[in-house]
Parts: structure tokens; C-alpha cells; sequence
């Protein structure tokens, strides 16, 4: 942002075009991510999701759980693998990791490094 405000702006900026070119590199890092993501996944960690849903299950019997309890645990997260599988709504869920932080980050980011150009006295 602030290479865009002093290059581009010619060392001026306002909010609202601050936050426009912060939130908009936030949004594109958060893309690169799903698509690593989505890589990896689809690569070699086609297994994650069963490698997950054993280590919650074995995390709810060693906190003493009971089998109706891990029973219901188990079909919950079967639900969820079966959701997982559709690359739409695993790249939605993967996207609202990073993105939220990113727009906070571009929110401030914004209200630090915009400027406004100075008035002249008397005029």
C-alpha cells in the first residue's frame, strides 16, 4: 500500500482508496492460499480428512467421552467429510481462513498510510 501511495498516488492517498488496494491484496493472497491448498489436498493430503476426524475421535475418548457422545461426534464429522469432498465449499471454507485477518489487516493498514494532500494556509 504505501509503494502504491507513493508511487502511484504521487505520496497522497485517501481511505477509501487505501482500503480498496489493501482489501484487494488481501483477497488475491488469500486466492494464492486456496489454490495451494487446494493443491496440496488434492496431491498429498487426500487424507487429511480421515487423519482428522481420527485424531478429534481419539481426543474425545482420552477427555472421557461417552460412545453415545463420540457416536454422535463420529456422524457429525462424517456429514462434514462428505461437505469437504466438494471442491466449491472446501475452497469457501479454506477462503475464510486467511481473508478475515486480511481485511482487518487492510483496514489498518489503510488508516495508517492514507494521506491527504495539505491545504495551503489562507486558501
Amino acid at each position: 500500500m504505501r509503494s502504491y501511495r507513493d508511487s502511484i498516488g504521487g505520496g497522497t492517498v485517501r481511505f477509501g482508496r487505501a482500503l480498496a488496494v489493501c482489501a484487494l491484496i488481501a483477497l488475491v493472497a488469500s486466492l494464492c492460499y486456496v489454490a495451494a491448498w487446494e493443491v496440496a489436498y488434492n496431491t498429498f493430503a487426500s487424507d487429511y480428512m480421515t487423519k482428522y476426524q481420527e485424531h478429534e475421535l481419539d481426543k474425545a475418548r482420552t477427555a472421557g467421552a461417552s460412545e453415545e457422545a463420540i457416536s454422535l461426534k463420529k456422524a457429525e464429522m462424517d456429514k462434514f467429510a462428505v461437505m469437504y469432498r466438494n471442491p466449491a465449499i472446501n475452497a469457501a471454507m479454506t477462503l475464510v481462513e486467511p481473508l478475515p485477518v486480511g481485511l482487518i489487516i487492510a483496514l489498518v493498514s489503510a488508516g495508517v498510510l492514507s494521506r491527504r494532500k495539505k491545504r495551503l494556509a489562507g486558501g
